[in-house]
């Protein structure tokens, strides 16, 4: 009996908590773009990711024979295929996901394998070469991660699914955990796995986690060792749960999230998982401070997968998934 009643406070201590009027978000006005493809197509498989490394765009593909293809952004054609799948070290199963750059590095995700791979970034006439270092494996029945994103301190965040209360975690580059936080409920594995799922994204030692399976947006700073500051949090809907899942009324959050040096732009659903068309054309841009500057949104009919910002921060790239896998670009020159 002790263990309902307890039970039931922590329901109500969380309904509390995710209700809160000052942490709702009105996305107000909306601002219609138009995304431009490109004059040469590429056949390429569905991206998981797309990273701006020394101006080149490497998209992260599932399946197919190359996990990255390397195109231009200029025009869009393809410069290289790149990597090889397979599971000896260096080698790629179905779901590379960069984590980010550090110390002229980059960090890559095998979700499938529990392996986090490092290469140094070496810079080519026409694109960077990435030279394999070393694997990182973590043991799957301890943790299972998904999206993760490396500061610039060297610090790795990433999203912890299972065995931990909260669903982010603050890692060092060996992937020993520093701190487990993040949540919006006492502890996620009282819930049906996944329904914390996380993007990540980061500048400086600022970033942002946006959720995957509801609207909920949070943006920490990591100071010190071990310490993580939360700057700002909002909610596009009050959450609501029934019994261990999510209420049949929650929209869906976030499919991809970026955080440039001055703004955080981030694909928003906003549709029930029932929805019979369920396209995906708003993004959300932001200050570091948490104001909502823009809620583009997109006037093609194609549904918006990820996203990657220019570093000059006027222009959008993202993927898009029907009639075929594509990258379109979006010019963004008059809000910025």
């Amino acid at each position: 009996m002790k263990r309902l009643f307890a039970f039931i406070a922590f329901l109500a201590c969380a309904a509390c908590t995710t209700n809160d009027p000052n942490h709702l978000l009105e996305l107000g006005e909306e601002t219609p773009i138009e995304a431009v493809s490109y004059p040469n197509e590429v056949i390429m498989g569905n991206p998981l990711d797309i990273n701006l490394i020394n101006n080149k765009l490497y998209v992260f593909v599932y399946q197919g024979d190359y996990p990255i293809i390397i195109l231009d952004p200029k025009d869009g054609h393809l410069i290289k295929e790149w990597g090889a799948r397979g599971n000896g070290p260096g080698e790629f199963g179905d779901y590379p996901i960069p984590w980010g750059k550090y110390d002229n590095k980059i960090f890559i995700h095998d979700e499938n394998r529990f392996i986090v791979h490092q290469y140094n970034i070496e810079k080519k006439d026409s694109f960077s070469n990435l030279s394999y270092i070393k694997d990182y494996a973590f043991s799957r029945f301890k943790y299972a991660f998904t999206h993760g994103t490396v500061l610039a301190n060297g610090k790795v965040v990433a999203n912890s699914i299972i065995n931990t209360p909260n669903p982010l975690m603050l890692l060092n580059l060996q992937l020993d955990s520093l701190n487990n936080f993040g949540g919006v409920v006492p502890d996620q594995n009282r819930y049906q796995m996944g329904i914390f799922s996380s993007l990540l994204a980061s500048h400086g030692n600022a970033f942002v986690q946006a959720m995957i399976k509801f609207g909920y947006l949070a943006c920490y700073e990591q100071t010190g060792e071990k310490d993580v500051t939360l700057k700002w949090e909002y909610y596009l809907q009050p959450l609501k749960f029934e019994d261990n899942q999510l209420d049949k009324s929650m929209k869906e959050g976030f499919c991809s999230i970026k955080m440039t040096k001055n703004y955080i732009f981030a694909i928003y659903k906003g549709c029930l998982p029932t929805d019979e068309k369920r396209i995906f054309n708003h993004i959300l841009m932001f200050n570091h401070n948490g104001k909502l500057l823009r809620n583009f949104r997109v006037t093609n009919n194609d549904s918006l997968g990820k996203i990657e910002v220019s570093e000059d921060e006027r222009t959008i790239y993202v993927s898009c998934y029907e009639p075929e896998p594509a990258i379109l670009r979006i010019d963004i020159s008059e809000y910025v």
